[in-house]
């Protein structure tokens, strides 16, 4: 298997289910990617004046916390898995880190770089989906 199959000789899929509370092994797994950051429309709108839809996931406010994204990522998760016969996840569910927090938080393993973890959780996945902002602001 290669490196995007395993971590730390387990097999993602299984960290995936071993990871998420409402996954187990015989679950539909889909991944759920969203915009961890949005992009700051002022880049597009220079004049401040931005035209775009009222969005959750996009508050009005300039200072939109990543923890309020990723709450609202991780509500959409549950809520469709309570609905369907799925276990959708979003990347910060599944216990391993990523390179920085394992520098950060001098953790005594590995961890995967972050694309490297959106690409092992979409291949351990069933199926994948990605949520965009009603104005498609992500980077």
């Amino acid at each position: 298997m290669s490196d995007l199959e395993m971590y730390r000789e387990t097999p993602i899929r299984d960290a995936v289910v071993d990871s998420v509370p409402w996954a187990t092994a015989s679950d539909v797994l889909v991944f759920l990617m969203g915009p961890y950051r949005l992009l700051d429309p002022s880049y597009l709108y220079p004049d401040d004046d931005y035209p775009l839809p009222p969005d959750p996931l996009a508050p009005e406010s300039d200072d939109v916390a990543p923890d309020r994204i990723q709450a609202t990522l991780r509500s959409i998760c549950r809520e469709v898995s309570k609905g369907t016969q799925a276990a959708v996840f979003i990347a910060s569910d599944v216990d391993i880190p990523t390179k920085r927090e394992v520098a950060t938080e001098e953790l005594a393993e590995p961890g995967m770089a972050v694309i490297d973890q959106s690409v092992a959780f979409a291949k351990a996945s069933d199926g994948n989906a990605f949520v965009f902002t009603k104005a498609g602001l992500t980077t």
